[in-house]
């Protein structure tokens, strides 16, 4: 069975014709507006919980979309730890700030019901926890100027797109986007313990657990209660035991250092410290028992100077903008200063202002057949006008079937039923197609009476045309459509009249 379920079946329904360009926009609006949830496509009941005894997480249905996919909101309060993430589903996830949530990739947090993580997903994480960007720049002509956040792809989504028409990788073409990775390398999308926000759109078969809480207990890197140190490390060598127990003296090299002397805080790198920045504070990247901290290095030199030693995952703030809160492995709030007031018709682009173009505001633009061409409105936001369509250039004889043309049988030969200026001769049909068919109403009233094949049409075979045919005006067109012999849609007189000349010809006695 395929590993993508319905949901990628439905791709063309989050990347494809509504585009994922909608579903974010979508979920911007009503998901981090102040309304409370609103309709959004189609007729969708009142918001409802979810009730499933395993649920740990805060989920509320938010309604559905084109093709009956389902959207939901994703909280985390109370020590809630986990959520069931569905195929089929897309899930807004909140992220709260706090120590307890796991700071590391999103592959880490995703596990299949099988206990794996090679989830196969995909999804979008805001700018912030608000979606401040994303509501800001909603109307902006360029997508990727729309969606600042990052969009990321699970190393195993990545390799199953092609099985599936290469959705994804065609919509980082088309909206110059990248996916960006979701393990442990530097520049991939990370859990954030500062607050996020994500959508998340699993296709895994079976759906997968999103877990949130770092794992408590010794080697966490995180010294909690019954512990006496953690340096996040299995190396029983280095000051904190693998049970978090501080070892005295500190062990050097695997055996003790009989005679030290090392203070530890002193500003001297002595023997059997690993570090010593000359202070006893821990989170600095040297601990209180110099002892290099989880996620930072330290140099040889007394004092030890430390820094961070993960790739911090941020992206570039905007103009005006800086990050609040950031520490070793994971990014704080964007903090953006409020703009100056901008003035529509200044002749300066300012705020949140598409174009200015001072006194030519409003001026409407005229584009040329076929073509388009913007101008800028008197609110300073790009309009759009479209041309009247490209006319149409026929050629009589090409074979195709142009504007004007009444037929077309690719020559430009008269006497065959399509004339030199493709209009359709006497006594002669033709069809509508490219190239058009033409037959003379002579083969076409034989073909009709000379049902034993014979070559001729008898007085009997013309008698039963003629008694058939009186029956057939005002009849249902299906039934009674091989008698339209002029090929206008309709069996009339014309009809009628037409046969009956010809019957005639074919045989004179009837």
């Amino acid at each position: 069975m395929s590993t993508f379920p319905t949901v990628l079946s439905k791709r063309k329904a989050l990347l494809g014709g509504v585009a994922l360009t909608v579903l974010i926009a979508t979920i911007v609006t009503i998901n981090i507006a102040p309304s409370s949830h609103p309709k959004m496509e189609g007729d969708i009941p009142l918001p409802f919980a979810q009730q499933h005894s395993s649920l740990k997480g805060d989920l509320t249905f938010s309604g559905t979309r084109s093709g009956g996919i389902s959207v939901y909101d994703v909280t985390f309060n109370h020590g809630e730890a986990s959520v069931h993430l569905a195929p089929d589903t897309i899930y807004l996830v909140h992220i709260p700030n706090g120590d307890s949530i796991a700071d590391g990739p999103l592959d880490g947090a995703l596990t299949l019901s099988n206990g794996g993580h090679l989830v196969d997903y995909y999804g979008y994480r805001y700018s912030d926890t608000s979606a401040t960007l994303e509501k800001r720049d909603i109307n902006a002509i360029r997508f990727k100027d729309r969606f600042s956040g990052q969009f990321f792809l699970s190393q195993t989504g990545r390799a199953n797109d092609s099985s599936h028409g290469n959705a994804l990788s065609s919509f980082e073409t088309v909206n110059n986007i990248v996916f960006l990775k979701t393990d442990s390398t530097p520049g991939a999308v990370r859990l954030d313990p500062a607050g996020a926000l994500y959508v998340f759109v699993v296709n895994s078969e079976g759906g997968a657990d999103l877990s949130i809480r770092r794992t408590v207990g010794c080697g966490n890197a995180i010294v909690e209660s019954g512990e006496q140190c953690d340096d996040g490390n299995k190396n029983d060598t280095d000051g904190c035991s693998n049970d978090c127990e501080v070892v005295t003296p500190i062990p050097f090299d695997g055996e003790q250092s009989v005679g030290s002397t090392a203070v530890c805080g002193n500003g001297t790198l002595d023997s059997g410290e690993a570090c010593d920045d000359r202070n006893t504070a821990n989170g600095d990247g040297c601990s209180s028992l110099c002892v290099v901290e989880s996620k930072f290095i330290c140099n040889d030199a007394s004092p030890s100077v430390c820094t961070c030693n993960v790739a911090m995952a941020c992206l570039a703030p905007e103009s005006g903008c800086h990050y609040e809160g950031s520490s070793c492995g994971y990014c704080g709030q964007q903090v953006c200063e409020s703009p100056a007031p901008s003035v529509c018709g200044n002749g300066a682009k300012e705020g949140d202002e598409q174009c200015d173009s001072g006194s030519a505001n409003g001026q409407v633009c005229t584009a040329a057949a076929g073509e388009v061409c913007t101008y800028c409105s008197s609110t300073c936001a790009n309009v759009i006008v479209e041309g009247d369509p490209a006319p149409t250039v026929s050629t009589c004889g090409d074979g195709t079937l142009d504007q004007g043309e009444v037929c077309d049988d690719h020559n430009t030969t008269s006497g065959d039923g399509c004339s030199v200026t493709c209009t359709v001769e006497a006594n002669f049909s033709c069809t509508k197609d490219s190239p058009s068919v033409c037959i003379s109403y002579n083969d076409f009233v034989k073909a009709l009476a000379d049902t034993n094949h014979n070559g001729t049409v008898s007085d009997s075979e013309a008698l039963l045309v003629t008694l058939d045919l009186a029956d057939a005006p005002g009849q249902p067109y299906d039934t009674v459509k091989k008698y339209d012999i002029n090929a206008d849609g309709v069996v009339d007189n014309a009809d009628f009249s037409a046969i009956s000349t010809e019957l005639e010809v074919l045989a004179p006695q009837s």
